[in-house]
Parts: structure tokens; sequence; C-alpha cells
């Protein structure tokens, strides 16, 4: 398992025009844990998991990494994001498109075959591995995205409606090794719809006009299925 450390945001603003669209307290999101994001459409979901990956700065407030030897901004390669589009290379393979972001990150290309197998064996999809992209279900491209995340292995994971296109095998499928992945150690944070994913999640916050309007912990007991708490 990884150090533990906590995402921290300082309290942020987040303006479009005259008006604000998002704006929170400070909160300190720990590793470790699976936190979700709910809420209903407009209220801010994916604009704060792109503050958190740092594709999207806040005019007002930061982003910090905070581990045992202080506060450091946080670095944009320190996260991965599974976006609700899945981006996915449609003119690339399914084991193209996740071998391209490990190579992106820095992966040796002998240590790249065996992360895709692996990471496309996890979500049921190693039967494939030489398809098109473009050829696949929305479900099946949806797994995709996950998998190439999962073989990333960021400290940091962040999934926009990581289950919206699945069935409900699939669906437990995603939650569970994201759940597995949180409880090796990084942070992960989904935002969704899905009501199993606040069901199982150890943190919901739960957002409506861009506001934070509830911030509730899941006991162990209640989270079906769900690891122990670190």
């Amino acid at each position: 398992m990884s150090e533990p450390f906590e995402l921290v945001l300082e309290p942020i603003v987040v303006r479009r025009g005259r008006g604000s669209i998002l704006e929170l307290p400070e909160l300190a999101l720990a590793s470790g844990e699976l936190t979700a994001i709910i809420g209903p459409s407009g209220s801010g979901k994916t604009t704060l998991l792109h503050v958190l990956a740092r594709i999207l700065e806040p005019d007002e407030g930061r982003v910090l990494w905070r581990d045992a030897h202080g506060d450091h901004r946080l670095r944009r390669r320190q996260s991965v994001l599974v976006p609700q589009a899945f981006g996915l290379v449609a003119a690339l393979t399914v084991a193209e498109n996740i071998a391209l972001a490990l190579k992106l990150r820095g992966e040796r290309a002998s240590d790249r075959s065996p992360l895709v197998r692996d990471a496309l064996a996890s979500v049921g999809l190693d039967g494939l591995a030489n398809r098109l992209v473009g050829e696949l279900s929305g479900g099946q491209q949806q797994r995709v995205a996950v998998a190439r995340a999962l073989a990333v292995d960021s400290p940091i994971l962040i999934a926009d409606e990581p289950t919206s296109e699945l069935d409900p095998d699939n669906r437990a499928l995603v939650l569970d090794l994201l759940l597995e992945r949180a409880r090796s150690g990084p942070l992960v944070v989904l935002a969704s719809h899905d009501p199993l994913v606040a069901e199982r999640a150890h943190r919901t916050l739960e957002l409506a006009e861009g506001r934070l309007v509830d911030d509730r912990w899941t006991p162990e007991s209640q989270r079906n299925g769900s690891p122990e708490q670190p």
C-alpha cells in the first residue's frame, strides 16, 4: 500500500460569466477511500472532477497534496481521469488505447503488454484486445476506459459516471474493481447518478447548484461487499 495522503481543496470558486458555477468550503479527501459525488445534472459534479484532476483551475482557491511532509501543489500527472465520453481513440484497437496511455505515462514498452492484458481481463474484455474501439458497444467502451485507468495505476483515480452504460452484472464488477483499487491505497473519486455507487462509497458528497449540501459517511456494515476502512 502506498503512503497515505490527502487531497485538500482550499475553499474554491469557479466562475462562469458573472456568476459562480461551483463554490465549496475546504475539503480533505483521503487516500484509501472511495468518495462519491452525487447530485442532479448541472449541480457541478463534472466541474469538481475537472478541478480535482487539474484540468480546470479554480478562480479562487487551490487543490493541494498533503502527506506527512506537508502541503504540495497537486501535479496533473498524479491523477487519471475516466471521462463521461470515455476519451478513447476510435481508430485504435482496445489494446492500443490502453498501451497508448501507458506510453504517455512513461511505462517501458516491455512492460505494457502484461499490464494491458491484466487490465482487460479484470473487466472481462480480454477476448476483445484486437477489436477496434469503434466496433464496441457503449458498455464495452466504458469498461475499456475503466481498464485503461486501472492499468495506468495513478495515486488518484477520478471517474465521471463510470457505470452509466453498464448492465447490473458489469456495474457491480466495475464498482468492485474501483473499491479494490481504493483499498490498495489510491484515492478514488466517482461522480454518479447511480445509487449503488453512493451506497458502497466510503464517503458521499452531494452537490446542488454548485454548492455542497451534504457530506456523509457510509458505515462499513451498510456498504455491501465493500472493503474495510483503512
